[in-house]
């Protein structure tokens, strides 16, 4: 059993883009692992980039990704540095742009001569580009995370108004709504298809996507008008250049079906990939991995623990924990000696798309949008729209609070939202806010002081996720920014750990 998870998980590593047409990957330039270092070898097992790197990509557009001493960067053909590896998050470049990120700092878009286009301050992931358009999420105030999508100059062209949104392909891209119902919009942010799936991939060259039903929770084919062309019916697709790999059942095998739906190889194979634009593709069946032509007829026998689709004239294959190259017979045409083959080898250039190797995470804290929300709360000598310091009956109606949950001995505590991408504030009023008051008898009751004034107001903020650990950075930027105060107010601003920062408010008389 654990041989056969391990040949399992070798297949599934090596499940490769199966297109050699595709002129943006360089499929002659291998980066493989050995000695624990990536370099970049040909066909013939050569290197022409030495290895020297702690991870190395395909060379997509003519430029690899790479990694070296936990920082990433980007190198040409011949070896030589586009970019030092300076970037905490990068991407590979698809439509002439990547996105990087340094330490610290917001998503930057680069040009294939590593200059710098634009920014992208305001936004918490950004996706690689697809026919000009790349989507984007942003933090709303409430926390929710919603997408829309920027156009080459980085400016917003469709508004962040969805729960999910995919890369566009044939026009049109799938989103999702507040309900996570799936619908495809076009270019222009207009809904072409309704929101009635509960997935949806991209349309292929045929005008053709794999939905999800909703209902029956099986997959289907639809065109781009929204009908089925191929009933939901099957546990599993996934899509290949002319017809589909997909599983009947939950635990059941794999087959192949034609783009009508008509099956062409039975349900057989522990696993299964594209043929491509070739004429093989590998299986696993009897815990080894192996070859099968267009009607299923096993042409290169199960020996291998792991082996990619073919480019060309070759696939990558494993055997006894090395990689090596073999031919359409089965050959070896480059013994395996490899530890490692690079990551997205196995990832088309529109597979790549729904890969996590497609986005970065912004690292940026907005101090001057921070630093805003406190001025805007502070606006006409008003406490978010209150007296300064406001009375419990004030706070009670601003924040919807009911009496029980007034304290009695802490600080009265009220959620501001979110004020930046991994940055929340609540505002705490600290004070007595009761009142002692005769039972008529010979004690007394507490009861609420309505007119009761908060002593001392203080800001929490509160940094999370990728903005852990920075309570400093928050302190030194908003200091600068409100070290002379705010009309008559002045800020006490202080750290208190390393994930919270404390402000009090206080105004000059």
């Amino acid at each position: 059993m654990k041989s056969t998870i391990i040949i399992w998980s070798l297949f599934m590593l090596l499940l490769a883009s199966c297109n050699s047409s595709q002129e943006d990957i360089d499929y002659k330039l291998i980066p493989v692992q050995q000695g624990g270092r990536f370099g970049y070898v040909n066909l013939k097992g050569e290197y022409e980039i030495n290895p020297q790197f702690d991870e190395a990509y395909m060379f997509r557009e003519g430029i690899a990704l790479v990694k070296k001493e936990g920082k990433y960067g980007y190198i040409r053909k011949d070896g030589s540095y586009l970019c030092i590896p300076t970037y905490i998050e990068a991407t590979p470049f698809q439509e002439g742009i990547a996105w990087t990120v340094k330490e610290k700092e917001a998503p930057v878009a680069i040009d294939k001569n590593g200059n710098k286009l634009f920014s992208a301050e305001n936004f918490y992931h950004v996706f690689c580009y697809s026919e000009g358009l790349a989507a984007f999420s942003m933090r709303t105030d409430d926390g929710d995370i919603k997408f829309g999508y920027l156009n080459k100059k980085g400016e917003i062209v469709i508004p962040p108004i969805y729960s999910q949104a995919k890369s566009f392909s044939q026009g049109l891209a799938s989103v999702k709504d507040d309900k996570s119902m799936t619908g495809y919009i076009d270019s222009k942010g207009n809904l072409k298809i309704n929101y009635q799936y509960a997935n949806g991939e991209r349309f292929n060259k045929q005008g053709l996507a794999i939905v999800l039903a909703p209902e029956s929770e099986y997959y289907g084919v639809i065109d781009k008008n929204g009908k089925y062309v191929i009933n939901p019916q099957f546990e599993y697709m996934f899509a290949d250049d002319n017809g589909y790999i997909i599983r009947l059942d939950k635990h059941g095998d794999y087959g192949y079906c034609d783009m009508q739906g008509k099956l062409i190889i039975n349900p057989q194979f522990q696993h299964m990939h594209k043929f491509g634009n070739t004429s093989l593709a590998p299986v696993a069946s009897g815990g080894a991995v192996g070859f099968v032509d267009k009607k299923g007829k096993m042409i290169i026998q199960p020996q291998f623990e792991s082996a990619s689709c073919f480019n060309g004239n070759y696939a990558v294959a494993g055997t006894a924990g090395k990689f090596g190259f073999i031919d359409e017979s089965g050959k070896y045409i480059v013994n395996p000696q490899f530890q490692a083959i690079g990551e997205d080898f196995k990832y088309s250039k529109y597979e790549i798309k729904s890969t996590p190797y497609n986005s970065v995470e912004s690292r940026y804290i907005n101090i001057d949008k921070i630093a805003d929300k406190i001025k805007k709360l502070l606006t006409n000598d008003k406490l978010d729209g209150m007296s300064f310091p406001p009375s419990v009956q004030e706070i009670q109606a601003r924040y919807k609070i009911e009496d029980s949950e007034i304290p009695v001995y802490s600080d009265l505590k009220t959620s501001l939202g979110y004020w930046d991408n991994n940055v929340s504030a609540n505002l705490l009023l600290n004070g007595y806010f009761y009142k002692e008051v005769s039972d008529g008898w010979w004690g007394t009751n507490r009861v609420i002081d309505k007119l009761a004034k908060a002593d001392k107001i203080q800001l929490s903020i509160n940094l999370f996720y990728l903005a852990f650990g920075r309570s400093d950075d928050l302190v030194l930027g908003l200091s600068k920014v409100l070290n002379k105060g705010y009309e008559n107010y002045t800020f006490d601003i202080r750290s208190k750990g390393k994930n919270n920062v404390i402000i009090n408010i206080s105004r000059q008389k």
